[in-house]
């Protein structure tokens, strides 16, 4: 389609993986880049579900004009092919790992809603540098100022009764609350910043049964060996990592509980860390 376009890191001639594969082929890892990014492109054209049926790496290669390049990719865990016993994956699937999170409309649909947002906050920066000038207090202010001080009773007390502060209750949507219903309990906390980070998840979704969606993966989360333990994340922690991407096999035992009962190293890939405009 024209003027379509994938999202990219701007480090990415510095992942390891690159050096490895820039390694292998004998080449710069700004050649490899260029590679990646023409195999990410083909495959965000021909890709449903982040698979293509019945295509072959090497016919793959040929695409690309680059030989073994799909083996390299395989090896770095760029690329899954679903016969591993074939060494040309005649017939088979290929797979592109987090395609959902990084190819997808929706991907580019977040991307996008992300840029708005800093442009914005830009924007908003900008108008308070310019508008927030300390302005001197003439004479004639500060006596207009003092004039207006409420009078004190012979106490020490103000006159004028005290203002009583309005607690403004947060009404949820029906929608929020089967999804706080269906997500495991143990650490339900912070409900109305969960509510809002629910409601942007719900708008940067590229699908129209978006919250339902959502509703589904968290009652699929609270099935899980992870839901069901005591390494359950809350609500804001599994919104704010965008665990409703994650794979139902990493909610699963060998990742969250050891010999010993404690979490496995790789739990830890779980944390939150530094968001990046490409991950995989």
């Amino acid at each position: 389609m024209a003027g379509d376009w994938i999202k990219v890191r701007e480090d990415l001639h510095e992942d390891p993986a690159v050096l490895q594969m820039a390694a292998e082929l004998g080449t710069r890892p700004e050649h490899v880049v260029g590679y990646c990014v023409r195999f990410w492109a083909w495959a965000s054209r021909n890709c449903h579900d982040g698979s293509v049926t019945g295509v072959t790496i090497v016919s793959i290669d040929s695409v690309l004009n680059v030989p073994g390049f799909c083996a390299l990719l395989q090896k770095v865990g760029w690329l899954e092919v679903d016969d591993p016993g074939s060494k040309t994956g005649q017939g088979a699937t290929v797979r592109i790992p987090k395609f959902e999170r990084h190819l997808s409309q929706s991907a580019k649909t977040r991307v996008l809603n992300a840029e708005r947002q800093r442009k914005k906050r830009s924007r908003n920066c900008h108008g308070q540098s310019v508008t927030g000038v300390t302005q001197k207090v003439v004479p004639e202010k500060r006596r207009e100022e003092k004039s207006n001080k409420p009078l004190k009773s012979p106490g020490g007390h103000s006159k004028d009764p005290p203002q009583k502060t309005r607690m403004t209750r947060m009404v949820y949507t029906d929608q929020f609350e089967s999804f706080w219903k269906a997500f495991p309990g143990g650490r339900k906390t912070k409900k109305p910043q969960s509510f809002q980070k629910f409601q942007r998840a719900v708008a940067s979704l590229d699908r129209d049964d978006a919250a339902e969606w959502l509703i589904l993966r968290a009652a699929e989360y609270a099935r899980s060996n992870q839901g069901r333990s005591k390494f359950v994340r809350g609500p804001l922690p599994w919104l704010n990592q965008e665990g409703y991407f994650d794979e139902p096999t990493a909610w699963e035992g060998d990742l969250f509980s050891g010999g010993n009962g404690q979490p496995e190293p790789e739990y830890k890939r779980l944390k939150p860390r530094p968001r990046r405009d490409l991950d995989v």
